[in-house]
Formats: structure tokens, sequence, C-alpha cells
């Protein structure tokens, strides 16, 4: 969520886009059919991502095999507590802070 990508670019994402080394992800734009270029990642989420490719099954490209649904979401929201939001309202709220961060 913190990359502003939508959530078919985020289940498209293959272990490979990942640069551990530059705290970056670079993927594809599944709806535009263009390459994104690389964004930075939180510390935090780096370490959470290098957890879980440590433990898929050797040969496994892609980082996520299963789809995200609604439900899903409003279950994992509710566990941290987050306010009534949907998944794409976290993609618009990313996207305000890189535009502000460019207006200074």
């Amino acid at each position: 969520m913190t990359t502003g990508l939508r959530r078919g670019d985020i289940e498209a994402i293959r272990v490979g886009d990942i640069h551990f080394d530059r705290n970056t992800i670079a993927t594809r734009n599944r709806k535009a059919g263009k390459a994104i270029p690389e964004r930075p990642l939180p510390e935090a989420i780096m370490t959470e991502l290098s957890n879980h490719v440590a433990g898929l099954p050797d040969g496994q490209e892609r980082l996520f095999t299963d789809k995200f649904s609604p439900k899903r979401w409003e279950k994992t929201r509710q566990q941290v507590a987050l306010p009534d939001l949907k998944s794409h309202d976290l993609r618009k709220t990313v996207a305000v802070h890189e535009f502000q961060s460019t207006q200074q």
C-alpha cells in the first residue's frame, strides 16, 4: 500500500522485481502494460518482504499466489485498527503525498 500501486499490480509482483540492495520495487502496470519506475519502500516493508521471500518454495517467481479479496481486506483492516478505508483509498493517499513532496 505504501507504493501507490494498483491491487492488480501488487498481485503481479515477481520476486525479481524487488531490489533489496536499493530498497526499491519495479514492476509493470497491468492496466497500461508499461513499466513502472522503481519505487522506494520503507525499510520495515523490505524486511517483511525479505522474510516472505525466504519462506517461498524454490522456483516460485510470483510474490503472492492468491488474489486479494474485499473480505480479506476488511479482516486485515479490522485487525490493524484502520478506519473504514478501501484499499484504493490508500493508493490515492500515496499519490497526494508524492505530489506534495514534489511541490516543496
